[in-house]
């Protein structure tokens, strides 16, 4: 029989499967107990903690990620991005993010995709399509992210509603 992760779950047993939980949710930063408890004893956080726990349980080498961060504080993004960074790196797994936040995007990704309407407006290294963003689809994403300076985001806001 192969390791935990392999095969058939039904050849596993009770053990095997309490131990391989046990162990994703350590790599995602939950205690063990967390396997005992029901999904509205934790917080946004952790439920995504838990998503990429049952995410990474069968090895893949892509993961799809919708919105990963969309619903979560910016504390939680920032360490949820940590964790999928850094299981990135042991895994080696890859990542499809699906997101309109192109400041995570400028931050996490190598490169990007910016689709509209189901069509390519704007395609590059992440770098350059956030920073220089030649569409203008894409400039309106840019804009819409948040800024940690209150006077810059009144700023932005104030031209978007003037453009409108």
């Amino acid at each position: 029989m192969g390791a935990v992760g392999e095969g058939n779950p039904e050849q596993f047993t009770d053990h095997q499967v309490r131990d391989r939980v046990a162990d994703l949710l350590r790599r995602v930063g939950l205690p063990e107990d967390a396997a005992r408890r029901y999904p509205g004893q934790f917080s946004g956080g952790q439920r995504q903690r838990i998503a990429i726990a049952r995410a990474i349980a069968w090895q893949p080498t892509l993961i799809v990620c919708d919105e990963p961060t969309s619903a979560l504080d910016v504390t939680t993004q920032a360490t949820i991005l940590e964790l999928l960074a850094e299981l990135q790196h042991t895994l080696g797994c890859a990542y499809l993010f699906i997101t309109h936040d192109l400041a995570v995007v400028r931050e996490f990704a190598a490169r990007t995709v910016v689709l509209r309407h189901g069509h390519i407006v704007e395609e590059g290294a992440s770098t350059q399509v956030c920073d220089h963003p030649r569409h203008e689809y894409t400039q309106q994403l840019v804009a819409s992210a948040p800024v940690p300076d209150p006077i810059l985001q009144r700023r932005r806001r104030e031209q978007r509603l003037a453009r409108s």
